[in-house]
């Protein structure tokens, strides 16, 4: 989650912001989050248990059978910076949300930004309890994320073995210097 936020941001300073002389604020919050959720997407495909949900007008990820995840731009105080909508009000009050499923923790994804935009300051895990509370809030530190190893396949046998060998001392016959000297 973390790299998604971070290739997120890279991508809006490097292919996005660029095209505008002086973009606003909510052009940049809005092509960030669209980035998130797209760098995410990205990095959680064929994850086991977990799953996108468009509700509404929002994308929310499904972790299990207890986490609904939103990603959000957060204000200093830690809170999603959106408009209060009914649905986001009823999100952050941990409700259920009709054509969403119930009982499952509301989280936030958030991330803050410097007063520039132009920068990450931190990612955070927040649950909210209303517009304005949380019950708390977790802040994902580069430095204690740990990079789990790649498992790579095995290569795959060159097209020139043999795969079944005679026993030593048997008189073998190459069938395809055989095959080349005498096509039929």
């Amino acid at each position: 989650m973390l790299e998604a936020a971070y290739a997120a941001i890279r991508r809006w300073r490097e292919d996005v912001a660029g095209n505008f002389k002086m973009p606003s604020k909510l052009t940049r919050a809005t092509s960030v989050h669209d980035l998130v959720i797209e760098e995410m997407g990205n990095r959680i495909q064929n994850v086991p248990g977990v799953d996108w949900i468009s509700g509404g007008q929002r994308e929310l990820l499904r972790v299990g059978s207890k986490i609904l995840l939103q990603f959000k731009l957060l204000r200093d105080d830690l809170m999603p910076s959106n408009y209060p909508t009914l649905s986001a009000q009823a999100f952050n009050r941990q409700v259920d949300l009709p054509g969403l499923p119930s009982r499952l923790t509301r989280l936030t994804l958030g991330y803050r930004m410097n007063q520039w935009g132009t920068e990450l300051l931190d990612v955070q895990v927040v649950c909210t309890r209303s517009q304005r509370k949380k019950y708390w809030s977790y802040t994902i530190d580069p430095a204690a994320v740990q990079q789990l190893p790649l498992v790579t396949a095995a290569p795959a046998p060159a097209q020139d073995q043999q795969r079944v060998r005679a026993k030593p001392g048997v008189k073998t016959i190459d069938t395809q210097k055989q095959n080349e000297e005498d096509p039929k």
